[in-house]
């Protein structure tokens, strides 16, 4: 009988390379256990719920030299992956709207208020948070039983040392009783703000702070419990510093808001740098001529 004609028995097991397991950390080679045991500390974080692409990044950044299909394959032979979201297909028409554009950071922000429920008094505290829209920063918050348009100002004026000229600044903000106050606005036309609205029941307008409250709800909220209203205001402090130091943003090529602040202004310096220097040697050429 021809070889041809008869086929290779199974050997019951995957083709190709099998997987490696063992992963370089600071120039060490350690098991899959290790690698293990780095990724349960990130997941066991009080406010962080990344998933494996997030993994994959700190874990670079921290040392190992391994890439998202081996954190992925790990992750999942734990039972470690997060949910995955569930995609519909077919056409569908969505509304367009107004999207922020922005050039640099600390220049066009968006503030909402989020109730967030105390147990221990059996009602809701209300949250004011002020995010950037270019680098995702969080820059100021207020969490109190209620917010009115007195606390909206006062936040603001705090902000004045860290923004500098309010003239070059705008705000976005929905509807809501606290900023349509005159108060509230007639504070920003003084300073020479410039402050708008969203229309009317479309939160897709202000999609940044949004995003944001998502977050808060699904990585802090969600995953903690916190009873009194001095816990919870602890817990949220720990929670924005933790948001703008040490959490990664996809949006933000996998980057803190801290981070992506500090390139931006390390970029701007070097690009201005070099202008002069081009300057110097142009006025140097005139002259020489």
């Amino acid at each position: 009988m021809e070889r041809s004609v008869v086929y290779y028995r199974n050997k019951d097991n995957k083709p190709g390379r099998k997987a490696t397991t063992v992963t370089i950390y600071k120039n060490e080679i350690v098991n899959e256990e290790y690698v293990l045991k780095g990724v349960k500390s990130l997941l066991d974080h009080e406010f962080l719920s990344y998933g494996y692409l997030k993994i994959s990044k700190q874990l670079q950044m921290d040392g190992y030299v391994i890439n998202k299909k081996k954190v992925y394959r790990i992750m999942k032979s734990y039972n470690l992956l997060k949910p995955q979201r569930i995609k519909t297909s077919g056409k569908r028409n969505f509304v367009k709207f107004r999207k922020p554009q922005t050039e640099k950071p600390l220049t066009y922000f968006e503030m909402d208020i989020k109730y967030i429920y105390i147990p221990q008094e059996r009602r809701n505290a209300y949250l004011l948070s002020v995010i950037d829209v270019h680098s995702r920063k969080v820059i100021g918050h207020v969490f109190k039983r209620s917010i009115r348009k007195v606390d909206v100002i006062n936040l603001w004026q705090s902000l004045k040392p860290l923004l500098g000229d309010f003239k070059e600044i705008t705000i976005r903000s929905d509807n809501g009783s606290q900023f349509i106050a005159n108060d509230v606005r007639g504070y920003f036309y003084y300073h020479g703000v410039k402050h708008e609205f969203t229309n009317i029941a479309t939160p897709e307008d202000d999609g940044h702070i949004e995003a944001f409250h998502s977050i808060l709800e699904r990585e802090f909220l969600r995953r903690n419990d916190y009873t009194s209203l001095d816990e919870m205001k602890t817990a949220i402090s720990r929670f924005m510093k933790c948001y703008n130091e040490e959490r990664l943003h996809g949006s933000l090529n996998y980057r803190t808001p801290e981070q992506f602040i500090k390139d931006f202004n390390e970029n701007e310096l070097k690009l201005n740098q070099n202008n002069i220097e081009n300057l110097t040697e142009l006025c140097q050429t005139v002259y020489d001529f």
